[in-house]
C-alpha cells in the first residue's frame, strides 16, 4: 500500500507514541461489531497489563476511558492517515474493516473478531498473508455474529500475542 511521504510526514508530527496497539471498533454494519462494553473492558485490560499505548481509528470514539496511554484518533484521519498509523503499530485488534484490510496490506500482526453475516457463516473476507493465516489470530464463532465473541476469547488470543505482563 503507497503511503505518500506528505502522508507519512503529516502523521509523524502527531507525535503519537511508539509501538502501540491500534484498534477499530465499528464498521459500517452494525453486525460486524464487538459490543462497546467489550471493547473498554479490553482496552482498560490492556492498559493495566502491557506498556502499550492504544490508538483507536474510525469515525467514531467507542472507548470511553480517561487514561492518556489510550487516544482516540476517531474522525481526525484520512484513510492514508490511518493507514500510516496502522503501518506503526505493533498489533492490530478489530473487526471485519477497511483499518483490518490495511492491516494486512502493511503485513501487520492482528487479531481480527469475525461473526456470522447475514447467510455467511464461515466467511473469511481476506486474501494474501491473512488468507494464508500469517500475522493473523481469527476469533470467529461460527455461526453467531461477532457480537457474540466471549471476551474471554479475545483477552486470551491478545495474551498469546503479546505474551505475559511487561509492565514493572
Amino acid at each position: 500500500m503507497y503511503i505518500p511521504d506528505s502522508v507519512r510526514q503529516g502523521v509523524k508530527a502527531l507525535n503519537l507514541p511508539d509501538h502501540a496497539i491500534v484498534i477499530h471498533c465499528q464498521s459500517s454494519h452494525v453486525l460486524k461489531d464487538w459490543p462497546a462494553a467489550n471493547w473498554n473492558k479490553l482496552v482498560e485490560w490492556l492498559l493495566d497489563t502491557y506498556p502499550y499505548p492504544i490508538l483507536e481509528v474510525g469515525q467514531t470514539t467507542t472507548i470511553s476511558l480517561n487514561n492518556p496511554r489510550s487516544i482516540s484518533l476517531c474522525g481526525k484521519l484520512s484513510l492514508l492517515e490511518t493507514a500510516e498509523v496502522i503501518r506503526g503499530a505493533d498489533l492490530f485488534i478489530g473487526i471485519d474493516s477497511g483499518p483490518a484490510h490495511m492491516a494486512n496490506a502493511m503485513t501487520i500482526e492482528a487479531i481480527i473478531l469475525l461473526g456470522q453475516l447475514f447467510d455467511f457463516v464461515d466467511y473469511l473476507p481476506y486474501s494474501g498473508r491473512y488468507k494464508r493465516g500469517e500475522g493473523i489470530t481469527i476469533l470467529n464463532d461460527f455461526g453467531h455474529p461477532c457480537a457474540d465473541l466471549p471476551f474471554a476469547w479475545v483477552q486470551e488470543a491478545t495474551q498469546r500475542q503479546l505474551g505475559q505482563s511487561k509492565l514493572v
